[in-house]
């Protein structure tokens, strides 16, 4: 069985072209090449975690349904719509309490870090987040939902709402704004500005915002400046995964009353014990403050980091998709080596000593995964594979040079 993001990611990813087409063509310099690089990677690794929220899907939708469900459908398009209804609302309040309660907000902050606004930030989904939001739609097993559908549904909500993170398309009239969430309303949703900050949860229907006071419109005389208000000034994919989760641990460690310890997670945004070590109140950030995390590269890594997405995409589809009939072992272990490829750009972005030794050793994993792969004989074969490999090692190569170009540097804004 094929899940729904096996087919949402190719839609996904094509959306991003797109994009990038349009900026070049109109002449929008909405698109940056280090961000979208990470943003591209925090994907991909988000998607593999989504084999392991199938798992839990299945299993706690599936028992709660045969066991609790109190109402039968006829299934139609009646049925689809109100399930996208009450998905939308549920939404709305999981989105809420993920900007309003510690151990949530660590959850979902690592999508809200980047400093720009676009189809990749969309995909900049946080791999901590699933393990929670799957249980916001626990009530509707208990009203005759069916599990498969839920998960359906939630995926297609989610790719609905990965639509919004562009700022290519301008509002859309005021019926369409008034009703829906569209990429003006998400603009604000991602703005450090103090009029912006903690504004428009919904994914697709604004009217929740308008209704429980949380909407505020996008105005011309106060552009939206993007990101978060603590950056975790990283380009690990674990840093800013794992950023705020980090600081909720040493406070976690610090504070001597178990009280403390315990009650920290579920507070308020913001809130500390009394006894923990200082750290500097954050406040809004207008437009026009410079960003505060610059990549410093070297100038001639972009074509091997662009050969190396559009591999890591492939091993990444190859591993979430049924179509290639992979067990669930080797999925796992396809995973963690995906990781590891996508951590390794890192030390290339960072233009840091340690990059050479880790490059290398992810090149020889994937060609590993690879050549494991064209054994299974099913969309890649053993030739395909092969030629893959061949792909890898030869773009490693053309990265051999970049030992004697250290002095050649730009940073890549």
């Amino acid at each position: 069985m094929d899940h729904i993001y096996s087919f949402l990611a190719p839609i996904a990813i094509g959306l991003v072209v797109i994009e990038v087409i349009m900026a070049i063509v109109f002449k929008k310099r909405v698109i940056t090449f280090a961000d979208s690089v990470i943003n591209l990677g925090t994907g991909m690794f988000n998607q593999c975690v989504n084999m392991l929220i199938l798992f839990l899907v299945l299993v706690s939708y599936g028992y709660l349904y045969d066991n609790f469900n109190t109402v039968t459908w006829e299934k139609g398009f009646l049925y689809y719509f109100i399930l996208l209804l009450f998905i939308d609302f549920l939404f709305y309040w999981y989105h809420r309490f993920n900007h309003e309660i510690n151990f949530l907000w660590a959850a979902h902050s690592p999508h809200h870090s980047s400093e720009e606004f676009n189809y990749t930030v969309g995909a900049r989904a946080s791999i901590t987040q699933r393990l929670f939001s799957f249980t916001f739609f626990w009530p509707l097993c208990f009203i005759g939902f069916e599990p498969m559908d839920i998960y359906m549904m939630t995926g297609i909500h989610l790719m609905i709402g990965f639509t919004h993170h562009t700022r290519l398309i301008p509002k859309l009239g005021p019926f369409i704004e008034y009703i829906f969430n569209t990429p003006s309303h998400h603009r604000v949703h991602h703005g450090t500005n103090a009029r912006y900050l903690d504004k428009n949860y919904a994914e697709v229907f604004i009217i929740w915002d308008r209704m429980f006071g949380t909407f505020q419109e996008e105005l011309d005389e106060d552009p939206v400046r993007y990101g978060i208000l603590r950056h975790p000034m990283s380009n690990s994919m674990i840093t800013i995964n794992f950023h705020f989760w980090a600081m909720l641990a040493k406070d976690f460690i610090e504070t001597k009353s178990w009280w403390n310890k315990i009650r920290l997670w579920f507070m308020p945004l913001g809130w500390r014990p009394d006894d923990v070590s200082y750290r500097s109140k954050v406040k809004p950030i207008e437009y026009g403050t410079p960003r505060a995390f610059i990549t410093t590269a070297h100038k001639n890594s972009k074509f091997y980091i662009i050969i190396q997405v559009a591999i890591c995409l492939v091993l990444m589809y190859a591993t979430i998709s049924a179509k290639f009939n992979i067990p669930s072992f080797y999925k796992v272990v396809f995973s963690f080596v995906l990781l590891y490829a996508l951590e390794s750009w890192k030390y290339l972005l960072d233009n840091t000593k340690k990059y050479f030794t880790h490059v290398t050793l992810s090149t020889i994993c994937m060609c590993l995964c690879f050549l494991k792969i064209g054994e299974f004989q099913n969309v890649i074969t053993p030739r395909v594979a092969t030629y893959i490999c061949i792909i890898l090692i030869i773009n490693l190569i053309s990265l051999y040079g970049l030992n004697f170009l250290k002095k050649n540097n730009k940073a890549i804004a």
